[in-house]
């Protein structure tokens, strides 16, 4: 880590890379956030040389910001370490104090009551204070659930999801039967009926985030090879019927298995 933060701070200086010396904390975000999503291309597609390659991506970045943070005498590589090790150290006492947990979900509880005791930590108003707003909002919502969730605001079983989703779809269902629609009304129970989709997510231990981000690859490739197969048969896309279509997508989802 001290190579590659004495790298960033060589880019940095005086006979540095333009580029480099013009990056503040604020510009390095958006980095932060391209580098982290290219990790969960390479992890999702099971590309271990690309997921090798992208975490020393993502890391060239955070030794940047780590670089700057020294220069600026706000932080160094040493202090923010230090800090990462103490912290996975107190919020993990099953592991390094004498607290049990034979749990994932006891060792989840027992993590957010050490992050609690933490100096610095605000006293929560509400159990859903200082959620970012920055969070993609299926990863928000499902972060909202489990909030709730845990001070007993959830269903019991699966059951209760499922007729929440369905009670939602029909929700919908009836705003587009009227004869004077109200986007306003469609585009509410819309978004009432995504968050109960990520409620059953959450209730099958499936991240809703992922399992989109997968479905969106899945639907990519298969439409790809439908342009490839119209281009084989030099046909225009636009120009097909639809029923041709499914027939090509549908091929698609065998051959692509």
């Amino acid at each position: 880590m001290k190579e590659l933060v004495d790298v960033m701070k060589i880019l940095r200086g005086p006979h540095g890379c333009p580029w480099d010396k013009e990056q503040t904390y604020e510009s390095l975000m958006s980095c932060l956030l391209e580098e982290t999503y290219e990790i969960i291309d390479a992890s999702l597609q099971n590309k271990y040389d690309k997921l090798e390659e992208e975490l020393g991506d993502i890391l060239c970045i955070i030794s940047m910001i780590i670089a700057m943070g020294e220069n600026d005498g706000y932080f160094s590589k040493k202090s923010v370490i230090k800090g990462a090790v103490r912290k996975m150290k107190h919020r993990h006492p099953h592991v390094f104090g004498n607290e049990k947990a034979s749990t994932s979900g006891s060792a989840h509880d027992l993590w957010h009551r050490a992050k609690g005791s933490e100096k610095g930590v605000r006293a929560r108003k509400s159990v859903l204070d200082d959620l970012s707003n920055e969070f993609p909002a299926l990863m928000r919502a499902d972060k909202i659930q489990r909030r709730v969730a845990r001070v007993g605001f959830d269903w019991p079983d699966i059951r209760g999801v499922i007729d929440k989703l369905e009670e939602e779809l029909d929700e919908i269902k009836k705003e587009l039967k009227k004869k004077k629609k109200n986007s306003k009304n469609i585009q509410e129970e819309l978004g009432d009926l995504l968050f109960a989709v990520v409620n059953l997510g959450r209730k099958l231990n499936i991240n809703s985030e992922i399992s989109l981000r997968k479905t969106n690859s899945k639907f990519i490739k298969r439409f790809k090879y439908i342009e490839a197969e119209l281009r084989r048969q030099k046909k225009v896309l636009g120009n097909v019927p639809l029923k041709e279509l499914d027939v090509m997508w549908n091929r698609a989802k065998k051959d692509l298995e």
